[in-house]
């Protein structure tokens, strides 16, 4: 996303629908049909995307009139993953679980720092063009040469679309960057006997350990359905290129401002 975007989302989506829809048709120049999809609950969701803020700002003071609870995101504060910890190893401890990345650097993390457990699910799209050619035995060829066996030859293109899903976790803690745990990424010797021959079992044994080990955190999985994806961004911005958005949203909705 371009980093002068500025984005607005609502964060209370109480009340009636249609009263809320109407209100933000008003405040945001949108009609009702429009309206109505971006005020569905559950809260967070974005409303309406600018080039800057000198046109944002009025409408997030207009809606926090009418209670919507605005939240304002600019591009260029929206996290990735090269801002990002990325883990590749981890040792859970009674409290605390030491995070080790693929550089050999090592974070010791107490499970009361732990605030937020975002998990999510990335997709990634490819499209490839594959040309295949066949031979046939032709007729006419057989007929014209005296039934010498001749063979035509067919060269077809297609396309192919390859979609691939991955699961992650994003832990926040206090006084720490985001760790970012990918289930291709993750060496899981850490579970010692909970260790399972499969990936994908592994890393749900993973985030249900912290989930248990840090009770007092948030955790929030609507990120690894498409439609809850669809659901946050509002229909506004797609979330095959804008799921960091997405993430720094409901991080920016769950957590305590600094």
């Amino acid at each position: 996303m371009n980093d002068d975007m500025v984005i607005l989302a609502v964060g209370r989506l109480d009340g009636d629908e249609e009263a809320r829809a109407r209100a933000l048709a008003e405040i945001l120049g949108l009609t009702l049909f429009d309206a109505r999809p971006r005020v569905r609950a559950p809260a967070p969701r974005v409303v309406a995307t600018w080039r800057d803020a000198t046109e944002a700002v009025p409408r997030a003071v207009a809606l926090e009139k009418a209670g919507f609870r605005p939240l304002l995101l600019a591009g260029e504060n929206v996290e990735h993953d090269a801002q990002r910890i990325g883990v590749r190893s981890f040792e859970l401890l009674a409290d605390r679980v030491i995070f080790g990345t693929r550089s050999g650097e090592s974070h010791e993390v107490r499970y009361s720092e732990i605030a937020l457990l975002l998990a999510g699910t990335a997709s990634t799209r490819q499209v490839q063009a594959e040309t295949t050619t066949t031979r046939h035995f032709s007729l006419g060829k057989a007929v014209v040469t005296g039934g010498v066996m001749m063979t035509s030859r067919k060269t077809e293109e297609k396309t192919v679309v390859q979609e691939a899903h991955e699961p992650f976790l994003h832990v926040h803690a206090t006084g720490h960057p985001t760790f970012l745990l990918r289930e291709t990424e993750l060496q899981y010797q850490g579970l010692g006997p909970l260790l399972q021959p499969v990936r994908l079992t592994n890393f749900r044994c993973l985030v249900g350990e912290l989930r248990a080990r840090a009770a007092g955190a948030t955790y929030d999985d609507r990120l690894t359905s498409l439609g809850g994806q669809v659901a946050t961004l509002g229909g506004v911005l797609p979330p095959d290129r804008h799921l960091d958005v997405a993430l720094a949203l409901l991080a920016a909705y769950h957590l305590p401002c600094p």
